[in-house]
């Protein structure tokens, strides 16, 4: 496993460069990307970045019950849900 190098700049989410970043790792551009997670903290960095969001909310029973995550591109209630976000994005 790759060590950091001392002086090796540290990107975590939220950080629009931490997106950034993993997306040259992949080799793929930001507009080509999504991006889940279930902290509503996260989609600032990543919708600056130029990624696609979606945003699991624990908790809501059905997707009537999801509330919207500001600036998310999508919300879900349960994983099993994830199909449906992806065909709208």
């Amino acid at each position: 496993m790759p060590s950091m190098e001392p002086g090796t700049p540290v990107r975590c989410k939220p950080q629009v460069e931490a997106f950034k970043h993993a997306c040259k790792l992949a080799n793929v551009e930001p507009e080509h990307t999504c991006f889940f997670d279930d902290s509503a903290r996260n989609v600032k960095g990543a919708k600056a970045a130029g990624i696609k969001v979606v945003v699991h909310v624990r908790g809501a029973e059905t997707p009537a019950d999801v509330p919207p995550a500001e600036g998310a591109d999508f919300t879900v209630a349960r994983f099993e849900d994830t199909p449906a976000a992806l065909g709208l994005l």
